[in-house]
């Protein structure tokens, strides 16, 4: 976990003086809210064990208006406090504004958008037991891969939607908190959120 922040802080030093050389802003902050979805493994009730709790706060960089990238943190729950699962995760992506890369008339990018990312990154769940039955931390890697569609309020804020798989790897706990033998294991997140936009620029680039 240590190393991953390194490398994020790392990445992000680099791009950030990289940043703000263009005539249209570049940086954003971003904060999202929303569901977690289980999908498998398929050993638990599904409907008692989906979270509504999945909080993710990132920092974005575009390097144009087609392309950037973005490190972020996020928070999902399953279950409940006793028979449940806690997820940190640490990750990284590539971001792709796809109105731009599909040349969409500006008359409708001026105020609508669709962004796609995918990335990866490393995480810890923690399992939620009664004392008498709790485990270890267990440590993950994944993979990510999403979408969603922007709306424009100003110069300075956006609002998004996204829908997000993600598939983790050396996963030991289940979303009820049990441990099995090492598996892999994936999850959807459905969420909004807000956009907002850094810089001296009257546009950033989302909307450049």
């Amino acid at each position: 976990m240590k190393k991953a922040i390194l490398v994020l802080g790392v990445i992000f030093t680099a791009t950030m003086g990289y940043a703000q050389t263009r005539d249209y802003n570049q940086v954003s902050l971003e904060l999202n809210y929303g569901a977690s979805i289980p999908v498998t493994p398929k050993t638990v009730d599904r409907s008692k064990a989906i979270g509504f709790a999945h909080i993710e706060p990132a920092l974005r960089v575009m390097f144009n208006p087609k392309i950037g990238m973005k490190g972020f943190y996020a928070y999902d729950r399953f279950g409940d406090k006793d028979k449940g699962l806690v997820s940190h995760r640490l990750g990284g992506e590539v971001i792709l504004n796809l109105d731009d890369v599909l040349n969409i008339p500006y008359y409708i990018k001026k105020s609508f958008g669709f962004q796609a990312h995918a990335g990866a990154g490393l995480g810890m769940l923690n399992p939620q037991l009664s004392e008498s039955q709790q485990t270890k931390n267990d440590f993950i890697s994944f993979l990510v891969i999403g979408g969603g569609p922007q709306y424009k309020l100003s110069d300075k804020l956006a609002l998004n939607g996204d829908l997000t798989f993600n598939q983790v790897f050396m996963q030991n706990s289940m979303y009820d908190g049990r441990s099995v033998a090492q598996t892999t294991g994936n999850y959807v997140t459905l969420s909004i959120g807000i956009q907002f936009y850094l810089g001296k620029e009257k546009y950033h680039a989302d909307w450049y």
